[in-house]
């Protein structure tokens, strides 16, 4: 990621903001910036309000992110359901049980 060390102040704060934020790697708050400038202003939100926004926007899409790239390292590959799951891969798995255990709501409440 370019960060910019000795970039000349910009015109316009908007875009003063968003390279701000990107140079902070605060992506998600930086492809949210003119939106949420949008909404504070028509709903005239404190600033509190907006930067917990914009905050909350950002902590989301890192979570996000993290998943993906925990999913991606992991190599599960397609996840499966029931229906198209191949138990001959797995012959210690009874398909009967799963099913069973599956549907039975009993047991997801008991844990």
């Amino acid at each position: 990621m370019a960060r910019s060390k000795t970039r000349p102040s910009l015109e316009n704060p908007r875009q003063e903001l968003e390279l701000l934020a990107r140079d902070l790697d605060l992506t998600a708050f930086a492809d949210h910036l003119p939106e949420m400038l949008g909404r504070a202003e028509q709903m005239s939100l404190s600033y509190t309000d907006f930067a917990m926004n914009l905050l909350q926007a950002e902590m989301k899409a890192r979570q996000e992110r993290r998943l993906e790239r925990g999913f991606k390292r992991s190599r599960l590959g397609m996840v499966e359901d029931l229906d198209t799951f191949n138990f001959s891969f797995r012959p210690n798995l009874e398909p009967r049980v799963i099913w069973i255990l599956n549907t039975e709501k009993s047991f997801l409440d008991n844990r």
